[in-house]
């Protein structure tokens, strides 16, 4: 079986990881858009034939609804949100962790690199005088990956949902640094995109 490239035209980052859960086979996504996140619901509402976007009042609903989806199912769904306001979806991690369910939380730092304009209180960088988002959700998940370019975007959810559901099932989190969703990737990346 010969691999075949995730991308045959440059796109946007977000497309690009919108396409990624369409080719791993997630169809649920809960959340609420914010900051960094906003361009990632964006594209997914151009694949509403393959992913199904539920909208959520808090990000807690989104943690527990995506937990009980992907345990109900075996398919790991995702919860999305904005930065700090994702700790919120901890219900639903600790719950998938205990239980071994597979599912995604896609979230973002928050930052406004190569500038900081967010209050400390908001940025997840783990910078000095901000909170550690990776540290925060690496508590309540298997695994955590924070992408810091376009391309770390995409393998960082292709490597996501391969973790969630490898070995014991369990969540993973993908944090996007603003970075990561500005720019372009496609067929001519580095690393390629598969």
């Amino acid at each position: 079986m010969t691999a075949r490239l995730l991308l045959n035209e440059d796109v946007k980052p977000a497309e690009a990881v919108a396409l990624a859960l369409v080719d791993a086979g997630v169809d649920t996504v809960f959340g609420l858009p914010g900051s960094w996140t906003v361009p990632i619901f964006g594209a997914l509402n151009h694949h509403r034939e393959a992913i199904r976007t539920v909208l959520v009042r808090e990000e807690a609903r989104a943690g527990i609804m995506a937990e009980v989806y992907s345990r109900m199912t075996g398919r790991p769904a995702v919860c999305m949100g904005q930065g700090a306001f994702m700790t919120h979806a901890s219900i639903g991690l600790i719950e998938a962790l205990q239980s071994s369910t597979p599912m995604l939380l896609l979230s973002e730092l928050a930052d406004s690199s190569p500038y900081e304009f967010e209050g400390t209180q908001a940025n997840g960088t783990g910078s000095y005088g901000s909170w550690d988002a990776r540290a925060v959700f690496g508590g309540l998940t298997k695994e955590v990956f924070v992408a810091n370019t376009p391309v770390e975007a995409v393998q960082a959810v292709q490597l996501a949902v391969q973790h969630a559901c490898a070995g014991t099932p369990g969540p993973v989190a993908v944090l996007f640094h603003s970075r990561s969703l500005r720019g372009r990737v496609g067929p001519e990346s580095r690393p390629r995109l598969w």
